[in-house]
């Protein structure tokens, strides 16, 4: 019988999931974004776009593996959910392809200025949880979290009815087919830690959008300890690359590790705890669940940390990216 370090048995843990074996899918999500810029060009590119192709261009001459992108196809949309999944699929073919003769020190530097970029683009769009469960009205205290068993009914009847808004839906593939790509990993933290890969794999969306050079902690980039709260994490640490014991850290100082009871209902409870409850405070089904389906329409935390009730998020939530992992068999709540 298998037990983590955290003394909890690996089947015990499990309670309520159970594991199904599934394809992986295929998301032109990318190539979309670009074409719907068709007639924009690079001087009128928004600038993440712009800093991109200059990234792309440093790799190709080092002769590494990075796409095109010519000026007929580079969108003006700055938009979080058109840009981020450019940059992160140009980290990982840079990371995962080969390198030639290209200089360590070129390619990891090509590589820091792209995770660079992607925390800009995500802290132009949103704080990190580690930020947004601190925040309060102005003049208001904290959110207190409300009882598990007061709102455990909410969450089992909402993901229920969820609908995936059809715009959405190559955003959501992208995020699922990260989720089953990078399904190794995951699983090397969950019997690490005895937290289910994916759960991790989630959280890493919503706190790193998948980009394994950030810190699970709050996204901060993993070549240095975290310098936003919680700073200084992990301690000690040995960087650059070790992303696992930076996600076990993570896991373990917001205690999510060794638990037990994994139920549908008790993961969203913990997934919004994990992010703060000032969302449910104001009366909204928080978008760190429930964006991209029916259950949210506006209002969010924008990147200075303030409420703005207009905004509407352009992240999947947590809860989307779980239903379609549960629709195509991948776990299963019992």
């Amino acid at each position: 019988m298998k037990r983590s370090p955290e003394g909890t048995d690996r089947r015990h843990f499990m309670q309520g999931i159970g594991a199904a074996a599934g394809g992986v899918l295929v998301s032109g999500l990318v190539s979309e974004a670009l074409a719907q810029g068709a007639e924009a060009t690079l001087e009128t590119a928004a600038a993440p776009w712009r800093k991109l192709n200059g990234l792309i261009g440093r790799a190709q001459k080092l002769g590494l593996s990075a796409p095109r992108m010519s000026a007929g196809v580079v969108t003006g949309s700055s938009e979080f959910g058109s840009v981020m999944p450019a940059v992160v699929d140009f980290i990982k073919g840079v990371d995962a392809g080969p390198k030639g003769r290209a200089a360590s020190g070129d390619v990891e530097a090509v590589l820091d200025e792209a995770t660079e970029l992607a925390i800009e683009v995500s802290r132009a769009d949103h704080p990190p949880s580690s930020v947004t469960r601190s925040l309060a009205a102005p003049g208001a205290p904290l959110a207190k979290a409300p009882s598990f068993d007061d709102i455990k009914k909410d969450y089992e009847t909402s993901f229920a009815n969820a609908k995936i808004i059809d715009k959405h839906r190559s955003n959501i593939n992208w995020c699922v087919k990260q989720i089953l790509d990078n399904k190794d990993k995951y699983l090397e933290v969950e019997d690490a830690c005895c937290t289910p890969w994916f759960a991790v794999a989630i959280i890493h969306g919503m706190e790193c959008s998948f980009n394994f050079r950030q810190h699970l902690h709050n996204g901060d980039n993993i070549k240095k300890k975290t310098w936003q709260v919680p700073s200084g994490r992990p301690d000690p640490w040995n960087p650059p690359n070790d992303w696992n014991s930076s996600a076990i850290d993570a896991l373990r100082i917001d205690k999510l590790t060794g638990l037990t009871d994994w139920s549908l209902a008790r993961t969203l409870y913990r997934w919004e705890l994990y992010n703060g409850w000032g969302t449910r405070a104001r009366g909204i089904k928080t978008p760190y669940l429930w964006s991209f389906s029916d259950q949210y329409s506006k209002g969010k935390y924008v990147a200075d940390g303030k409420w703005d009730s207009d905004a509407v998020s352009q992240q999947c939530g947590a809860a989307v990216m779980l239903k379609v992992l549960v629709e195509k068999g991948e776990i299963a709540f019992v």
